[in-house]
């Protein structure tokens, strides 16, 4: 009787306490009382299963995924309350972590299983941490192929502990280059094309442009003897095959310069008499053809004229003949005649070119202060193939340097009619310099005063104490009507007194008036002296 009574007194007490303290106001997360789970204070009864949301996931390291507990019960508890009641945990902090809200972050490389409690019932997840792919890069970034050849990429995929290296690879145009599934890269027709590699994990991307060439087979050449004389030439021409070949350049070679030379086109010129191999080389794949070259000495024969004839015999200022030469020979390059005038000594200086029908023809313009009266041929120059020179003098002439080789030469002959415009023949008034002595390191400022119808700049020519280097200064107008010129004194210019030997000056019809220092002794005397001391000077 009494242990009846102490049991209802003890239940009354706990009665009591219960309906002063409620457990709503016990702070705990989950416990098990009479095979109910209280979650959060709120009775979850009879909890038949637990599930999570995920029973696998794959994270990057420093990745995050959060996994929601499920459960199956007859009671009215919510996922959110059963997440915050759950206890979570990992196999291996080193690989993932998990929080109190289900929270898993990715640590390193590895699998680890989270698992959720609740009660007695329990979930788990098993969670694979990869490290991912920063980047990949190609052994190369350009690569050249011909058709038909073939060339292995190779991928590097960063990091090295990357947990996925898988690659896939492309190729912009298949119809140029193809590639294979291991980074072969096979070439298919001329062009271009941009071969990239791929990633599997996190898509990154390399790529390499690859360029087809058509390789050249061969080469050829439209002869493969050739015979020139001394001074000839011929062009050879270099085919090469295939016509579509990409790279068609050549480069020509003679095997003796000193009998055959070969230009960048082909061009031979024959040089001396022998035998010499030209041979054109493929700058792709290095082909080659060759063309045996004989070159034989030239029968020469020394240029003549047959005849020279002008379109106006009587010309007067303003006037343009055309002179026209019949010639015979081995001639080389233009033909000059020489005319002299009929007085003073401005000879005129024809240049004749060849013409299509074998003729030659120059053209002579008549000045206003050209001579009036007969111009005479004095000679004519030809050079032979050899590169000899042939000077003809007119039989009627009188040309300062002669020749026994004449012929009559009159049919080229002109007159100019007319008056001449009145021209006054240069003369030097005075000479002058600002220093008289000087040493090395000097600069002689000459003065010159001329008067008459002087043409262009004057020049002086200067002999020295000794030796036979002479100076020679030219002298430009000034605008006040004096001419003037500089001489520098070097170190190795002659001590002594340097003399003034002559000066020369053009008149405006071109004539030379060499005016000669009466105390000089010039290698060309003319009686046309004046005093020209005062242009001296001495080096010390």
């Amino acid at each position: 009787m009494k242990n009846i009574k102490k049991k209802i007194s003890l239940l009354i007490s706990i009665l009591f306490i219960v309906s002063i303290f409620p457990i709503s106001n016990f702070n705990v997360n989950q416990f098990i009382y009479d095979n109910n789970v209280y979650a959060d204070n709120l009775p979850i009864n009879n909890p038949t299963s637990l599930s999570l949301s995920e029973t696998s996931d794959t994270l990057p390291v420093g990745g995050t995924d959060t996994l929601t507990a499920l459960l199956v019960t007859p009671g009215n508890a919510t996922n959110s309350d059963i997440n915050n009641a759950v206890k979570w945990t990992s196999s291996n902090i080193n690989v993932t972590t998990v929080d109190s809200t289900g929270k898993v972050t990715a640590v390193s490389a590895g699998t680890a299983t989270i698992t959720a409690t609740l009660g007695n019932k329990k979930a788990s997840c098993t969670v694979t941490v990869n490290t991912p792919v920063t980047s990949v890069t190609l052994n190369k970034t350009t690569d050249i192929l011909t058709v038909g050849s073939t060339d292995t990429l190779t991928a590097t995929v960063a990091p090295d502990n990357a947990t996925n290296k898988a690659v896939t690879w492309s190729s912009s145009d298949t119809n140029v280059a193809t590639v294979d599934n291991t980074g072969k890269v096979t070439a298919v027709d001329a062009g271009t094309a941009t071969i990239t590699v791929t990633t599997v994990d996190g898509s990154k991307t390399a790529s390499c442009t690859v360029t087809v060439n058509i390789p050249v087979t061969s080469v050829t050449l439209n002869k493969a003897t050739d015979t020139l004389t001394v001074g000839g030439t011929d062009t050879l021409t270099a085919t090469v095959a295939p016509d579509n070949a990409t790279n068609q350049a050549v480069t020509w070679t003679s095997s003796n310069n000193a009998i055959a030379t070969v230009d960048a086109t082909g061009k031979v010129t024959a040089v001396s008499a022998g035998t010499a191999a030209i041979t054109v080389t493929t700058v792709d794949g290095s082909k080659t053809a060759s063309c045996t070259v004989t070159v034989n000495n030239q029968n020469i024969t020394t240029p003549t004229v047959k005849s020279i004839s002008v379109d106006k015999s009587t010309v007067t200022s303003g006037d343009m003949i055309t002179v026209t030469l019949n010639a015979e020979g081995s001639i080389s390059g233009p033909i000059t005649i020489y005319y002299d005038p009929p007085s003073g000594n401005a000879r005129k200086v024809v240049i004749l070119s060849k013409n299509s029908n074998g003729t030659y023809s120059g053209y002579i313009s008549i000045g206003q202060y050209d001579a009036v009266g007969l111009w005479k041929v004095d000679g004519i120059l030809l050079t032979d193939v050899a590169g000899n020179s042939i000077l003809i003098n007119n039989t009627e002439s009188n040309p300062p340097y002669r020749t026994n080789n004449t012929t009559d030469l009159s049919s080229g002959d002109f007159t100019i009619k007319g008056t001449v415009q009145n021209i006054t023949t240069p003369t030097v008034k005075s000479i002058s310099v600002d220093k008289s002595t000087v040493t090395s390191g000097d600069m002689i400022t000459v003065t010159l005063n001329a008067e008459g119808s002087i043409s262009g700049p004057i020049t002086i020519y200067y002999d020295p104490p000794s030796g036979n280097a002479r100076k020679v200064v030219i002298l430009s107008k000034n605008s006040n009507g004096t001419y003037s010129g500089y001489i520098s004194i070097g170190q190795y210019d002659a001590v002594g007194l340097w003399k003034v030997d002559g000066i020369l000056l053009t008149d405006v019809a071109g004539n030379s008036i060499l005016i000669n220092n009466t105390e000089s002794n010039p290698p060309y005397r003319t009686n046309n002296t004046t005093d020209l001391s005062s242009g001296d000077f001495t080096v010390k």
